[in-house]
């Protein structure tokens, strides 16, 4: 019995070990498998990661571009004043003008507009406060959307200036830089507006509060440029004409020659109907007027580009 047992567990080792064989060889092709698919899913997880950090940098790149220290803008070299960035806006042409409006906006008419630099943000508090200081001018009137709205808001723009004062800040510009600064005109504005997104209006702001938001609250446009629709209405260079459009010059029109209001464009925080929040809506006002929702930006020719 026992040579017979001890035959029995010689016969059946080789299953045993053909068993175990098979077993430690599923285990280790295994290993390898799930060793190469969690290299495999790290390296995917990597990217996929590298690519979110990448994206968010350079959004936040893009965000604080222009900021100098606490505020939007550049300094002046050697008097470090703080002045507004520019953006390059290249030649183009395009349909100005809009059939879903007023009367003033007939009719849709061709525009081809030379290359030229557009205030990548609407002139801030901050800025304007550099101006007011270095001038010995007098702050504007409190806007009265927040307690100080002025002193306490320096990235927001600034309000309640009027056109003849955008004017000699213009100038005051030229001065410090030694390049020619303007007004855009109205033409020059649409153009740039296009593709734009409606930004800070009534709407979406807190009722219990409505006003303007720091520029650069919303996304660009295909431009670079931020807050063009709904922050605060903008000075334009243009005299304002209702009927202009159907005399308007296809080349770099420049607005009638002589007038009694002044252009602003963009709509601002209090509007009570986003229809006005288009690219080619009108407005005007007297050029020694000035608002809590009348603001605006800088324009440059290209030639005067640093």
């Amino acid at each position: 019995m026992a040579v017979e047992g001890e035959r029995t567990a010689k016969e059946t080792a080789p299953k045993q070990l053909s068993r175990g064989w098979l077993y430690s060889r599923v285990l280790v092709l295994g290993s390898k498998i799930g060793y190469r698919l969690g290299i495999s899913m790290s390296i995917v997880l990597s990217i996929f990661v590298g690519y979110q950090l990448i994206n968010y940098l350079a959004k936040a790149q893009q965000k604080t571009a222009s900021l100098v220290g606490a505020f939007y803008g550049v300094r002046v070299m050697g008097s470090g004043q703080l002045i507004p960035e520019m953006v390059s806006i290249p030649a183009g042409s395009f349909k100005m003008g809009s059939d879903e409006g007023e009367a003033d906006e007939l009719p849709i008419h061709k525009i081809n507009v030379d290359a030229f630099e557009l205030g990548r943000f609407e002139v801030t508090n901050a800025q304007w406060k550099a101006y007011c200081d270095a001038q010995k001018k007098d702050y504007p009137i409190n806007a009265k959307i927040g307690n100080d709205y002025f002193l306490d808001k320096p990235n927001n723009p600034v309000v309640n200036v009027s056109w003849e004062e955008a004017q000699d800040y213009c100038r005051w510009l030229t001065t410090i830089t030694g390049h020619t600064y303007r007004l855009p005109t109205e033409a020059e504005w649409e153009y740039a507006a296009q593709g734009s997104k409606i930004g800070c209006y009534s709407d979406i702001q807190p009722k219990r509060n409505p006003g303007t938001a720091v520029v650069g609250s919303y996304s660009p446009n295909s431009f670079g440029l931020y807050d063009m629709l709904g922050n605060a209405w903008e000075w334009c260079e243009d005299w304002y004409m209702n009927e202009y459009y159907a005399s308007s010059p296809e080349k770099n029109p420049r607005g009638p020659s002589v007038g009694h209001f002044r252009v602003h464009r963009g709509a601002s925080w209090n509007v009570r109907e986003a229809f006005r929040l288009r690219c080619a809506n009108r407005g005007a006002m007297p050029p020694d007027s000035f608002w809590p929702n009348i603001g605006f930006r800088c324009a440059r020719d290209v030639k005067e580009a640093v």
